[in-house]
């Protein structure tokens, strides 16, 4: 999944708005031992629009996408945070965060399209479909 959702925002042009960068795509954890050829990228880039037009299918607003679209991304993002132990005032052991620009990343790509007064969790609206008999 997150294979198609790197390669289709890349290919859409949009990386930026989710604060992606196609330099660390290699570097995230969650998108390690990706094959990174054309073929793989042209597969991944088709499922991705597949991905798209099941969102639209399913009643899913570009509003509702963008935000699925969002919290994969932070997902990808915090996927990179690694610990360190580190002693604690009190002498017991607990741990730190080694490098904080995943998080910050991760942050910024859920928190900055919310304003303050907006909830901080999306609804989706229950898309209306047609029951099948059968099923």
């Amino acid at each position: 999944m997150f294979y198609y959702l790197y390669d289709g925002l890349e290919s859409d042009g949009r990386l930026s708005e989710f604060h992606l960068d196609p330099d660390l795509r290699r570097r995230h954890a969650l998108l390690a031992g990706d094959r990174y050829d054309m073929e793989t990228k042209s597969l991944n880039v088709d499922r991705f629009c597949q991905l798209k037009g099941a969102f639209k299918l399913l009643g899913f607003r570009p509003e509702d996408t963008n935000t699925v679209y969002r919290i994969l991304a932070a997902v990808l993002h915090l996927g990179d945070v690694q610990f360190a132990e580190s002693p604690c005032d009190n002498g017991d052991s607990g741990s730190r965060v080694i490098d904080q620009a995943p998080l910050h990343r991760g942050e910024f790509t859920v928190v900055q399209q919310h304003p303050p007064s907006a909830s901080p969790c999306p609804c989706f609206p229950r898309p209306s479909l047609p029951l099948r008999s059968g099923i």
